[in-house]
C-alpha cells in the first residue's frame, strides 16, 4: 500500500503520508546530480532531502496551516429540502504539506438560501482534518428557500476562507 493522500493543491499531487513505504526509497544518488538523481525540489517546489522520496512529491514534516482550499462538494445544486454531497477542505502548510489535526469551522448563511449540518443542527459544524489534511463537514442539508449562496471552511488564523458555491 503506498499511503498516498487525497489529490489536492495545483497543479494536483498526492502527498505522501507519514508511513509511506516510498519515503526515502528512491534514487540513493545526490538529487540534481545527474543520472539516476531525483531533481532538486519536488512537483510543488519543495526541496528534496536526503535519499529522495519515490515519485513526484517529497514527504516534509507538516508545519503550521497556512491555506485551506475546497477540494470537493462544490459546485452542487440540490432541491429545497436535500442533502448536498459532502464538503471537504483541504488544509496545508506553507510548502503545500497536508496538515493533520486542526479544526475547520463549517459556515452556511444567516438568512435567505441556506441550510443547515445534521450533527449541530444550525448553519455551523467543525470538522477535523485527518492525516491528509482533510476535513469533511457533517451532512448539509439545504432549507426552504431557493438561491444561491456560499458555505466557508475556515482554520486556526489563515485569513483567506474556502469557499463552496451551493444552490437550493
Amino acid at each position: 500500500r503506498a499511503n498516498l493522500g487525497s489529490l489536492i493543491g495545483s497543479p494536483a499531487y498526492h502527498p505522501l503520508l507519514q508511513n509511506s513505504p516510498a519515503i526515502d526509497a528512491g534514487s540513493p544518488t545526490t538529487p540534481g546530480t545527474g543520472g539516476n538523481a531525483c531533481t532538486v525540489t519536488d512537483q510543488r517546489g519543495a526541496p528534496r532531502t536526503g535519499r529522495c522520496d519515490i515519485g513526484a512529491y517529497e514527504y516534509t514534516v507538516p508545519g503550521p496551516a497556512t491555506s485551506i482550499l475546497a477540494i470537493d462538494g462544490a459546485p452542487q445544486h440540490r432541491p429545497p429540502y436535500s442533502a448536498f454531497r459532502p464538503l471537504k477542505a483541504a488544509v496545508l502548510d506553507n510548502l503545500g504539506s497536508p496538515v493533520d489535526g486542526s479544526t475547520v469551522t463549517f459556515s452556511a448563511p444567516a438568512n435567505g438560501a441556506s441550510g443547515v449540518f445534521v450533527d449541530s443542527g444550525t448553519r455551523t459544524t467543525t470538522a477535523v482534518t485527518n492525516e491528509g489534511g482533510i476535513a469533511t463537514a457533517a451532512t448539509f442539508t439545504a432549507n426552504g428557500l431557493t438561491g444561491s449562496y456560499t458555505v466557508t471552511a475556515v482554520v486556526g488564523s489563515v485569513v483567506t476562507p474556502a469557499n463552496f458555491s451551493l444552490t437550493n
